[in-house]
């Protein structure tokens, strides 16, 4: 039996009597969110200044507008070390004990771990703005149907469906190596230790994948059906704790050989 198939396997073994507690993380983190999105878009409706039709500002009241939805994304973020604690509840799960559904809230304990999660997450966020930023390859899609020289509306659809699905998925590929690259181990390893300093997380993690690199893709497309079926809604809050204490199970090993380095 191949690593990759023995994770797998360590992983499932487990989530028995935890995957349900997981799952109902999941759940509160998107409803969370989702409340925040909704409460601002509430607020937007109540004052004026949003376009039902389109979705985006009336004219005139762009400012309004701009200003609710960066207080939502700033809340949002604000609220982010939920995340964490699930990462942290699947790292409990991936040593072999069952994490309690408050757990979720470990990062909010006091002010100094809060803030250094915080300081975390600020990091991830612009990393992982900037690999979405870098792959959405939408423009490209727009200038070869744009070049196209037919008048075949049906060919033109089928087309820009097949570009799409295409470069949607070179995409997914690249923000999915940038994730692996930067935030995984680091994740775990702040989670591991979380006195440690935020920035020797980061360059642990990217050793610590580079070293790995092999096996941590093997794992990675080992989910390739997996993580396909998290673009639709209900199989992700299932899925998602499976794919997780995967990888919790693969940082355990690896930071536990590190430690034995050290």
């Amino acid at each position: 039996m191949n690593k990759e198939k023995l994770i797998k396997n360590q992983a499932l073994t487990s989530l028995k009597g935890s995957w349900i507690i997981l799952i109902a993380m999941v759940l509160t983190i998107s409803a969370v969110m989702i409340a925040i999105y909704s409460m601002g878009s509430i607020v937007q409706l109540i004052t004026k200044s949003l376009d039902t039709a389109t979705g985006m500002a009336k004219s005139g009241k762009e400012f309004t507008f701009t200003l609710i939805s960066i207080i939502d994304l700033v809340v949002m973020f604000f609220l982010t070390p939920l995340i964490n604690g699930f990462f942290k509840s699947v790292y409990t799960v991936a040593h072999n004990e069952i994490p309690s559904f408050w757990e979720i809230f470990s990062f909010f304990k006091s002010p100094k771990l809060y803030f250094k999660t915080i300081l975390l997450n600020l990091i991830f966020v612009v990393i992982l703005s900037l690999a979405f930023f870098a792959f959405d390859f939408g423009y490209l899609v727009t200038m070869i149907t744009d070049s196209l020289k037919t008048s075949n509306t049906a060919l033109t659809t089928l087309i820009t469906a097949v570009l799409n699905i295409v470069f949607g998925a070179v995409s997914v590929l690249l923000i999915s190596f940038v994730y692996l690259f930067f935030v995984n181990y680091a994740m775990f390893l702040f989670i591991d230790d979380s006195n440690s300093n935020v920035f020797c997380c980061f360059g642990k993690g990217v050793k610590m994948f580079v070293k790995n690199f092999g096996n941590t893709m093997k794992l990675y497309f080992g989910f390739a059906g997996w993580i396909a079926l998290c673009f639709f809604v209900v199989p992700a809050f299932y899925v998602l704790p499976y794919i997780s204490t995967s990888f919790a199970t693969s940082a355990k090993w690896l930071i536990s050989i590190e430690k034995g380095r050290n």
